[in-house]
């Protein structure tokens, strides 16, 4: 046992002025402080920050192991001890509470919060085949840092379709496409995207898209739902682009639904009797474009309960081995809202 351990360790407050550094761990790793001062972070000191900012709070003896795999567990702990120390004398700020449970202090924050950047990949291209359980992680955390950003893309395309904005729905959803070519429900959205604006002709070339790519990926056919999508769009009578034009049921209330509808009326009556629900289901199943979109649709009527005190938090790879991890990350931006310590 380390002598840290046995000290007891206070942690640190948020200043009052809120977050005092900011940590970028996506494209290229770097921090900027509240004063103005910036810097970049070392491939190592990178790293260590992703497993805290991406992973929660995370046993000492797991750091320690992944990013000295090769050295003895008191000198691992010691590099470890050595290099947060190093990080706040660069940075003028504390950066994690060093206890048996390693997290981020409360005055440093991090892009992995709220995906903004959603091209920059986790730790940009930096690598990490020196070290195999190290290298495991990142790949997995860059795995669904990715399917992270897809979700954040398409529900941004959900709110822009909701508002008419077809060139931006179109645009959102072809970037998500760039991080997930075989997603066949954002395929579809873009097909019904582009009739929605009145292109026909690049609705049926987004499906020829989609079939080459799934041919030449896994020698397989669209899906029935897509298949099915795309014969309503051929078979549509033509029409000019008109914001108020009369559309076929299927595609005014488009395939997101499809097998859905159950879902989003339990999901309404939960939500309008204020009671919790648990929504299940398979990895990639599209669980959280079901929350977006039934978030997006009417959101004045979503937000009448409580405007603005919305709160989401994700699970993330390393949960399971960190206690309160994701109650941890969902509670925080309620401490660090002025003048709701009560709360």
């Amino acid at each position: 046992m380390d002598v840290d351990d046995l000290a007891p360790v206070e942690r640190p407050q948020a200043p009052a002025g809120g977050h005092r550094l900011q940590l970028r761990l996506t494209g290229t790793p770097g921090w900027r402080h509240a004063d103005g001062g910036s810097g970049s972070l070392s491939r190592k000191d990178a790293a260590l920050l992703a497993l805290l900012a991406w992973g929660g709070p995370t046993p000492r003896d797991r750091l320690a192991a992944l990013l000295w795999p090769d050295t003895l567990p008191a000198r691992a702990h010691a590099s470890l001890r050595q290099r947060l120390f190093r990080l706040r004398r660069e940075t003028g700020c504390e950066l994690a509470i060093n206890q048996a449970l390693v997290a981020l202090a409360p005055s440093v924050s991090h892009d992995l919060a709220a995906p903004d950047d959603v091209a920059a990949d986790l730790l940009g291209s930096l690598d990490y085949g020196d070290s195999q359980a190290l290298d495991d992680w990142v790949t997995e955390a860059r795995r669904q840092w990715r399917l992270r950003c897809v979700d954040v893309l398409a529900g941004r395309a959900a709110r822009h379709e909701a508002l008419g904005q077809w060139a931006a729905a179109i645009a959102c959803t072809e970037q998500a496409l760039s991080l997930a070519p075989l997603q066949e429900i954002a395929w579809r959205r873009l097909m019904r995207l582009h009739y929605l604006r009145g292109d026909r002709a690049a609705a049926v070339a987004s499906f020829e898209r989609f079939e080459q790519q799934l041919r030449d990926s896994q020698g397989g056919r669209p899906s029935h739902e897509t298949l099915e999508q795309l014969q309503q769009i051929e078979s549509a009578a033509p029409a000019a682009p008109a914001p108020r034009r009369v559309l076929p049921p299927s595609l005014v209330r488009p395939p997101r639904t499809v097998g859905r509808g159950r879902e989003q009326q339990a999901l309404a009556r939960a939500w309008d009797a204020g009671r919790a629900f648990v929504l299940i289901g398979t990895a990639g199943l599209g669980k959280s474009r079901l929350l977006d979109e039934f978030l997006a649709h009417d959101p004045a009527a979503r937000g009448a309960r409580s405007p603005g005190a919305l709160l989401r938090a994700q699970a993330r790879p390393g949960d399971e081995r960190s206690p309160y991890a994701l109650a941890q990350r969902l509670l925080q931006p309620l401490a660090d809202r002025p003048g709701d310590a009560g709360l």
